[in-house]
């Protein structure tokens, strides 16, 4: 068994939590904060503290908790700096590399402005009321969703992806 496996279950079928001083202390020694501590765990921040306080550090007599640097994981940033977030994306448009993630991929396109966020066929480029996003679709001309390159790629709208494409769900039913 890992180090980081459950062996019991709860009678609800959750596996139990029983983290161990190791864990705990290797978890501190390996992140930042408490916060990416307890995501390194998979556990809830509230489970994390709960068990950190309960073992001391024998170097200083405080609990694990009480030493984790930064407790409430001020000035940490969960999402990549933008510049990680485009490093990859010249790769994937010239077909060294390929994303599984559709919506991120369209996403990091329009972000980025390589792709302006419009329709290439009816020039739609309106966005929802609701959450300001734009109701568009990448369509890949060669129908090979692994061939990322940009001159595969066209954005369309959901009209001109029925009209052109045919439905989402099968062909074309005309």
């Amino acid at each position: 068994m890992g180090l980081f496996q459950r062996k019991s279950f709860n009678p609800n079928g959750r596996p139990q939590i029983n983290l161990s001083e190791s864990e705990i202390k290797y978890a501190i020694e390996n992140t930042k904060s408490s916060a990416q501590a307890a995501r390194f765990l998979r556990v809830s921040i509230a489970t994390f503290k709960k068990y950190a306080s309960l073992y001391k550090n024998p170097a200083t007599g405080k609990t694990w908790y009480e030493t984790s640097n930064n407790r409430t994981g001020v000035g940490i940033y969960r999402t990549p700096k933008k510049s990680d977030f485009f490093s990859d994306l010249k790769e994937v448009l010239e077909g060294k590399r390929s994303t599984k993630n559709k919506t991120h991929f369209k996403k990091r396109l329009f972000m980025s402005g390589i792709v302006p966020e419009k329709c290439c066929l009816c020039g739609h480029e309106e966005k929802r009321i609701a959450d300001g996003a734009s109701a568009l679709i990448l369509d890949f001309k060669d129908g090979d969703t692994d061939n990322q390159k940009l001159e595969n790629i066209r954005v369309l709208c959901y009209n001109c992806y029925f009209i052109n494409v045919g439905n989402f769900i099968g062909p074309k039913n005309f």
